[in-house]
């Protein structure tokens, strides 16, 4: 087994340097453990974002050179995935600092769209939604502090799971907030998504029928792509015939204002700890340092009231058969010409999920396609278990 997956990892880098692409801007691979155990997900080989801890590497967070010291162990992620049978082949390239989304990184290399090279990949946790969409792994584990998982998912074209902070270990993972800032997992398709969190311990629950589908209301929706749009509206009235759909108030402009401030302290607080220069941190980095001083304690105080407000308001919503629902993407990802310009925030629909600390999945709709990328829809609901089958059902719905 141990020599089937090195010839794996050889096969990785060819096909990586038939792409023009260097080993280090994608993938960084580590030999597998001997022997590995036997369990539920035996076969299966996954990477990890450089966020997360593989016993006897640093994390490099996406700069150079790495600002940790070697782990003495892996993240407790990695280690019971690997006790299960699975087994992790590397680290994958970011963002730096995963301060932006763009699928860049000055120390490592920028990271291709696999599916549409002349647009962005998006991030932060780009090099595990390529080593997906490029077959090279099974699944990839990522971090997601406001889409960093679901945001290149649906650039990729591939199913991206954000968890709920307490549904999964997270110890050995850096991140940059200590309550929004999650665990997630990248697949192919649904039922991988499935196979892994049963695995864990997760399994997916039995949903009844109908489901009641909250979608977003008129006002936030008109900054759509209009081809996304029609697909979304198209999406809803297939779903009408067999579940309950209602619009629901104007939310997810409240979530990313929340998210603004919250992040602003959090990213300054975690950047802090890592004790690095202004002039060696990325222009995004910088700017968030910045805001830092500027904020003042009263508008972080009022943000956590009011995130505390909306996830009283959400939670209300969500019973077990309840989600919501919306696309992924406002737009399709830029064109790489294009990343500097100012544009609808890629994350609209993702913050919320962080903010109100929601399980939340993004899938692609295959026979929906804008230069290449798939349509992504983009679902919310209390629990994984719960997320993944309703996912499921409106998956099948909707292909018929």
């Amino acid at each position: 087994m141990t020599q089937e997956l090195h010839q794996h990892i050889a096969e990785c880098h060819r096909l990586l340097r038939t792409q023009g692409l260097s080993d280090r801007s994608v993938l960084r691979t580590y030999a597998p453990p001997s022997p590995i155990p036997e369990g539920p997900l035996s076969g299966l080989c996954f990477v990890v974002k450089d966020t997360i801890e593989i016993k006897g590497a640093s994390i490099s967070l996406g700069i150079a050179p790495s600002p940790c010291q070697p782990a003495s162990s892996s993240a407790a992620i990695v280690s019971a995935l690997e006790d299960l049978g699975a087994c992790c082949l590397g680290s994958t390239n970011l963002d730096e600092l995963c301060a932006t989304y763009w699928g860049t990184n000055r120390h490592f290399g920028d990271m291709r769209n696999p599916i549409s090279p002349h647009r962005s990949a998006l991030g932060s946790s780009t090099g595990s939604a390529i080593c997906v969409t490029q077959a090279y792994v099974d699944f990839a584990l990522g971090t997601d502090f406001g889409g960093s998982v679901r945001a290149p998912a649906a650039a990729c074209g591939i199913v991206g799971l954000k968890l709920q902070r307490k549904s999964a270990p997270d110890s050995g993972i850096f991140f940059l907030s200590p309550s929004m800032d999650g665990l997630g997992i990248l697949c192919r398709n649904i039922a991988q998504i499935q196979i892994i969190i049963a695995a864990l311990g997760l399994p997916a629950s039995q949903q009844g029928l109908p489901l009641r589908i909250f979608v977003p209301h008129e006002t936030e929706l008109i900054n759509l792509a209009p081809e996304y749009r029609s697909h979304f509206d198209s999406i809803c009235e297939t779903l009408s015939k067999r579940h309950s759909l209602a619009t629901l108030a104007p939310t997810y402009a409240r979530a990313l204002e929340i998210r603004k401030i919250l992040a602003t302290r959090d990213m300054d607080a975690a950047l802090s700890t890592l004790q690095l220069e202004m002039n060696d941190l990325p222009e995004a980095a910088k700017a968030v340092r910045k805001r830092a001083t500027l904020q003042s304690s009263a508008e972080v105080l009022a943000a956590e009231n009011n995130r505390l407000t909306l996830m009283a308001e959400v939670n209300s919503l969500l019973t077990d058969q309840a989600a919501l629902l919306t696309p992924t993407l406002p737009l399709n990802p830029p064109l790489l010409a294009e990343r500097d310009k100012k544009i609808t925030p890629l994350n609209f629909y993702l913050a919320l999920a962080n903010v109100c600390d929601l399980s939340a999945i993004s899938w692609p709709c295959p026979s929906r396609k804008l230069d290449g990328i798939p349509f992504s829809l983009h679902c919310m609901a209390q629990t994984p278990q719960a997320l993944c089958t309703i996912a499921s059902t409106i998956n099948a719905d909707i292909a018929q």
